[in-house]
């Protein structure tokens, strides 16, 4: 079992959900409000050991700006 930080994949919506997932795979069926997709921020082990490492990443919510 796993708990896992996620946020839309839309960058003008800034919804972040908390969910509890048996597994990894089911992190794709987890889906925003506004019918985006999301992406994984961070995840951890609810069945590990008290001391056991959670991963973050760093979520960027500005627009990627392309060079011409």
């Amino acid at each position: 079992m796993f708990i896992v930080h996620v946020t839309c994949s839309d960058i003008d919506c800034a919804e972040e959900i908390e969910a509890v997932v048996e597994t990894l795979e089911e992190i794709d069926s987890v889906v925003c409000e506004c019918g985006w997709g999301t992406v994984l921020v961070s995840i951890a082990d609810a069945d590990a050991d008290a001391g056991a490492p959670v991963i973050e990443l760093t979520v960027r919510r500005e627009p990627l700006r392309l060079a011409a």
